[in-house]
């Protein structure tokens, strides 16, 4: 396959506390895909998207003058596999004409790139199996939108959830102990897979 060019779009709230829906898209806004992060890396990723100043380094500012310090410079972020409903992701970096490879989470890679100013891609076979078209990925955020003056926060149907999105969401609610979103996503696996 390829790598296909993507960039940050908006950040949504989650079912839990703890976590955010991040929605990437093509650099021609045709498609997007959600990837789930934490609470305190939307935290600052929402920082660089909006350029907010803050008074004191967060750890991403902390990394990103680690490596202007030793002049490490990022050249790409490539979320290169989707496995078990995790992302995959390489940071590759350049110093002194050798050239590194480092393993990332996607938030944290692409806070860096945003920062540094360089291209985030993502591989093809990852954007055919999750992407949606951005006009469908818009009313969920509509809907979202509207479910949040009612509720607080925006709620993505489970039953739209992509399968790969909803074994995400599986390990997840298990791994925060909310056993009863785990049994919800467990029973929509089911049935789309009978």
């Amino acid at each position: 396959m390829g790598k296909i060019a993507i960039k940050p779009n908006c950040i949504l709230n989650w079912e839990t506390d703890y976590a955010r829906m991040l929605v990437m898209q093509t650099l021609d806004g045709e498609t997007s895909f959600p990837i789930i992060i934490a609470d305190n890396e939307a935290i600052s990723l929402l920082k660089e998207m909006e350029n907010i100043k803050i008074k004191r380094p967060l750890t991403h500012d902390l990394f990103f003058s680690t490596l202007q310090s030793f002049h490490i410079q990022i050249q790409e972020v490539y979320i290169h596999t989707l496995m078990e409903g995790i992302f995959y992701t390489k940071m590759t970096c350049v110093k002194d004409d050798q050239c590194i490879e480092l393993d990332a989470r996607p938030s944290d890679a692409i806070i860096l790139a945003i920062k540094n100013n360089v291209p985030v891609f993502v591989e093809e076979s990852i954007l055919n199996k999750l992407g949606l078209l951005t006009s469908e990925m818009e009313k969920y955020i509509i809907s979202g939108k509207e479910q949040m003056e009612e509720s607080g926060k925006p709620n993505i149907a489970l039953e739209d959830q992509p399968l790969e999105e909803l074994e995400l969401r599986l390990k997840q609610s298990i791994e925060i102990e909310d056993f009863e979103l785990a049994s919800k996503i467990r029973d929509i696996i089911n049935l789309r897979n009978a």
